[in-house]
């Protein structure tokens, strides 16, 4: 019958068998010295008498080994522990499903793949369908905002430089002291573009369309009507400057060459009030894409 006794050091848990009792042994944990305790109950043995030295013989007495005795007791404890504790019950385990994605094994029960991501939940997909809608619609308008912000600007720009050139030509008109009737219409145009300058800020897409057309019409008008260079002096002038360009020409040659001076003329001022008003155009649609824009998103909300 095993003896289970603890060391008097440490206080580790030992056990060693009855006949062992009262022989010292050493503690395998703090390598105090401790001895083996009576058993419950036993009747102390009498002191035994000293007998005569035997001979040496190759079989050793039996002596408790330290380390059989820890091992032992380290399983004793493990055994009643094992015992005391009742085994858990196993829960049954999760039902899964395929992702129809990545074809991963994932809980039936997920709404997203923790593999691929993919949302497989649909109200959630509807919802991440509907945030993502939305940023992008986001971004796009801010987009399409900042766009019209910087056409805006280089329509006043140009409306600027609209505003320069009738000025110039009413002043040539004014150094040649002769009245004309642009003298009295580029004034009243002019401040009519000074005004839709000041309104192309936040003003709707019609305001940059009059004023393209506006421009556009702006200087081959003027030159048609009043410039100084397309009158009879100007042509008298030019012919006595460059008398062997038109030394052996008839006045039949020169009056056509004189022509098709004029016609280019007004020609380049045409394709020059177009590229002046390039920048209106280009504003007035994407002023009116803009509202269009604002105003479908707020149908839909």
């Amino acid at each position: 019958m095993p003896i289970h006794f603890a060391c008097s050091s440490c206080g580790k848990a030992l056990f060693a068998q009855d006949q062992f009792a009262g022989r010292p042994i050493r503690c395998p944990g703090c390598q105090a010295s401790t001895s083996i305790p009576q058993p419950a109950g036993a009747i102390p043995a009498e002191s035994p008498k000293p007998e005569p030295a035997q001979p040496p013989t190759d079989v050793s007495p039996v002596q408790p080994s330290i380390e059989s005795v820890a091992g032992a007791a380290a399983a004793e404890i493990r055994s009643a522990i094992e015992v005391t504790e009742a085994p858990a019950a196993a829960s049954p385990p999760e039902p899964t499903r395929r992702c129809p994605i990545c074809a991963e094994t994932i809980k039936a029960a997920a709404k997203k793949c923790r593999f691929c991501n993919a949302i497989l939940d649909e109200t959630m997909r509807r919802d991440d369908e509907e945030a993502r809608r939305k940023d992008f619609t986001a971004a796009a308008l801010a987009t399409a905002e900042k766009s019209v912000a910087v056409w805006r600007a280089v329509s006043t720009v140009m409306v600027g430089f609209s505003i320069g050139w009738i000025v110039w030509i009413t002043a040539s008109l004014w150094s040649l002291q002769q009245p004309h009737i642009l003298m009295l219409f580029n004034p009243l145009l002019a401040v009519g573009l000074f005004w839709s300058s000041r309104q192309m800020r936040h003003g709707p897409h019609n305001l940059f369309l009059s004023s393209a057309l506006t421009i556009a019409m702006l200087m081959p008008l003027n030159i048609l009507l009043g410039m100084p260079m397309l009158g009879p002096e100007m042509q008298a002038e030019v012919m006595n400057k460059n008398p062997e360009m038109f030394k052996n020409l008839s006045d039949v040659e020169k009056e056509n060459a004189w022509n098709v001076l004029r016609g280019s003329t007004i020609l380049f001022f045409v394709i020059t009030g177009f590229l002046f008003s390039l920048p209106l155009w280009i504003t007035t649609v994407k002023v009116a894409s803009l509202a269009r824009l604002k105003a479908a998103l707020g149908a839909r909300q």
